[in-house]
């Protein structure tokens, strides 16, 4: 289902030793739109600002790999199939939304080629799909391609199991084991396969280092049979969380 190649792995394994660069984190954090006006709880700013280090990290790491690493290689606005792609102005992240097709009879064509005489008047009009109606599907937290395979990273500094898989949470909101499930996995990367025409691309999911159990079957599950990567986050939940307030004070946020 997934795949890696030799750039991905060199990168996943510096990713695993960043350290934050707090002043950077802070003014990136700052000039977004909804950066400092106290619109985010103590959990979501705390979820901000690990993604932001995330970008900052891997745009650090990959400096040096120069044109065979690109960032956000799709353009908000741009379709595939059913889905359409979208920057999230307060986050900066990338939203899937998905349109539901409906199927419309093209009674006016089918008139006037009845008026023609072209058709028969008992034939049936053509058909013809509009898509209406779209809502959120995913939200990445990081996009890039890597020697050209598309790569989806994502960063989860929740419990192992927040809710269950039907429970009426956003599947970004559940625990990590969810965000592993060969299911989840599989709703995750459809987009990036339809937008890319692939039939592969790689998922790099960043954990606390106080959640990686290596006899846990799901995250076994993940990396040795779905090809999935796990990079550990340079510390544990209880520090970072440390930090953070440490954060919110020295910068008034």
């Amino acid at each position: 289902m997934l795949e890696r190649n030799k750039l991905l792995e060199e990168i996943a394994y510096q990713l695993a030793y960043a350290e934050p660069d707090w002043d950077q984190i802070i003014t990136r954090f700052l000039n977004t739109p909804y950066g400092g006006s106290g619109y985010y709880d103590d959990t979501n700013l705390k979820a901000r600002l690990s993604e932001i280090h995330l970008r900052n990290a891997l745009e650090r790491i990959c400096l040096q790999y120069g044109e065979r690493v690109v960032f956000d290689p799709i353009p908000s606005g741009a379709k595939a199939g059913r889905y359409i792609f979208e920057i999230d102005e307060k986050t900066d992240n990338l939203v899937v939304r998905v349109a539901k097709e409906k199927i419309r009879k093209n009674w006016a064509e089918r008139n006037r080629l009845v008026s023609l005489g072209l058709i028969e008047e008992s034939t049936e009009p053509p058909v013809y799909s509009i898509f209406s109606n779209t809502n959120e599907y995913s939200e990445i937290d990081l996009l890039m391609t890597a020697d050209g395979l598309p790569v989806l990273f994502e960063i989860k500094l929740t419990n192992l199991h927040l809710c269950s898989e039907n429970a009426k949470v956003p599947p970004s909101s559940r625990g990590i084991n969810y965000a592993m499930r060969p299911g989840r996995v599989a709703d995750i990367i459809d987009p990036l396969l339809e937008y890319f025409k692939t039939g592969s691309c790689a998922y790099v999911l960043v954990v606390p280092e106080d959640l990686l159990m290596p006899d846990n079957k799901v995250q076994k599950k993940f990396t040795e049979e779905l090809g999935g990567i796990i990079v550990p986050f340079y510390t544990d939940r209880k520090t970072f969380r440390e930090y953070v307030e440490i954060a919110k004070e020295i910068y008034d946020l």
